[in-house]
């Protein structure tokens, strides 16, 4: 029986050791195929990571340069109504001043002629007032002269 015993111990030894050694062939196994596909994962990562980076840098890239382009775009345009403007308003401009002018030298012109006018009609009515009164004076004298002769008849 204790031989029988050892017999048995002794193969529950060696069965278990050789259970043991393929636990842990086993597990390196395991461990060293989690250990790829963990490299294999974070180089995938890495890579994806990098992909994405680059994706995001030329679409900002992209993005950067429709803004910049787009930018450039509306000041041109916003130069070119400014100069427009610019140039319409010196144009109202000069037309108002031509107009003013004109008008000036229209109202200049009425006045002018009105002037004229009055100072011919100031002349026409100073000459007939002294002709009148040259002509009362005269009648004066000659009523003053006939009252005289008759005074001193």
């Amino acid at each position: 029986m204790a031989h029988n015993n050892d017999a048995v111990l002794s193969d529950l030894a060696h069965n278990n050791n050789a259970v043991l050694s393929d636990l842990a062939h086993n597990n390196d196994a395991v461990l060293s195929d989690l250990a790829h596909n963990y490299d294999a994962v974070l180089s995938d990562l890495a890579h994806n990571n990098d992909a994405v980076l680059s994706d995001l840098a030329h679409t900002n890239d992209a993005v950067l340069s429709d803004l910049a382009h787009n930018n450039d775009a509306v000041l041109s345009d916003l130069a070119h109504t400014n100069d427009a403007v610019l140039s319409d308003l010196a144009h109202n401009n000069d037309a108002v001043l031509s107009d003013l002018a004109h008008n000036n030298d229209a109202v200049l012109s009425d006045l002018a002629h009105t002037n004229d006018v009055v100072l011919s009609d100031l002349a026409h009515n100073y000459d007939a007032v002294l002709s009148d009164l040259a002509h009362n004076n005269d009648a004066v004298l000659s009523d003053l002269a006939h009252n005289n002769d008759a005074m001193l008849n």
